[in-house]
């Protein structure tokens, strides 16, 4: 069984109830399902009830030591907030000591074969640590919150990452253009510069597709797969199932396109939660069994799905994983 790391910070979401979330959370649930020996590297209260929620899913979680006495009850926490126009809003109201090059004396030993992921969600990651990684694994990145910044009042806000210019090179980096909308207009400056230092990156485009980028210049544009309004049921961590399951299916010798239409794939059916509102958070992620099953019921639609991304309708992409 093939060892898959997950380094950042577990957090709270409050809606619509308290519950465990965050990047490395749902990318750990999904390397378990697809049969993989998952461990979180991450900090929170020491005993926190999410980290016996997370043993009880069998995932392993190494809770680092906080250093600093002020974080010792801390845990990142994020809320989901609605304007009168239904527009949302994400505050956060509790942010976690950093996750940097001084806690690497605590990490367990990674072999050269396990999948490392750095996940993200409010600049806990010291770019550092990412650099050094990535120098002695293939490390994939989520950098969604890197580009956070948070408000006096605790919104957050899209904003350019300080230490984008630090970041020598990372094997793979999950970006989005809600990460780099900034002031409301989409920063191509950002991604330009994340292509040249990625070897593959993950332009997500949420219900538009994605696009994945190459260094060596190769451009694949990903269609979706649609749903309808009545089965977009919880959007939360899709972009972390999306870029875990890419990971995944690459490891699994897909080529880059491939990878790119079991992620499409995996994250709608993440967002469709089985149609089932009580399934959000961790529990709307799809185990194979859930996938096998969906596709079974719904051929017609796999298939227009593969057909519309130039792939062939016999390709057995799904069960290779």
């Amino acid at each position: 069984m093939q060892d898959f790391y997950a380094i950042g910070h577990i957090t709270n979401d409050l809606n619509p109830h308290p519950h465990v979330s965050g990047s490395v959370a749902y990318a750990a649930v999904m390397a378990k399902q697809f049969g993989y020996k998952p461990t979180i590297i991450t900090k929170c209260k020491v005993d926190h009830p999410y980290i016996r929620d997370l043993e009880n899913l069998g995932i392993k979680v190494i809770n680092l030591p906080i250093r600093n006495s002020i974080f010792g009850d801390a845990l990142t926490t994020f809320e989901n907030v609605f304007d009168s126009n239904g527009r949302r809003k994400q505050k956060v109201s509790n942010i976690q000591e950093k996750i940097d090059i001084k806690d690497l004396n605590y990490f367990p030993k990674i072999s050269s074969s396990a999948i490392v992921l750095v996940g993200s969600v409010i600049s806990e990651i010291s770019v550092d640590l990412i650099n050094f990684l990535d120098k002695k694994y293939k490390t994939n990145f989520v950098c969604q919150g890197c580009f956070r910044s948070v408000d006096v009042n605790g919104y957050i806000h899209a904003s350019k990452w300080p230490d984008l210019e630090k970041l020598r090179s990372i094997h793979l980096i999950s970006i989005s253009d809600e990460d780099i909308t900034i002031e409301g207009k989409i920063n191509y400056s950002i991604l330009s510069q994340v292509k040249k230092l990625a070897d593959i990156t993950l332009y997500t485009l949420g219900e538009k597709g994605s696009i994945i980028y190459t260094k060596n210049g190769t451009e694949d544009i990903i269609k979706p797969f649609k749903l309808s309004t009545n089965e977009v049921i919880e959007l939360s961590g899709s972009g972390d199932i999306y870029t875990t399951a890419y990971i995944l299916a690459l490891n699994k010798n897909h080529d880059v396109k491939e990878a790119a239409v079991v992620a499409s794939l995996v994250a709608a059916l993440k967002i469709r939660a089985g149609c089932n509102k009580d399934n959000y958070g961790l529990k709307s992620c799809s185990s194979k069994k859930d996938i096998d099953l969906f596709i079974n019921k719904n051929k017609e639609r796999f298939f227009a799905f593969l057909e519309s991304n130039k792939l062939l309708t016999d390709t057995n992409i799904i069960n290779s994983l």
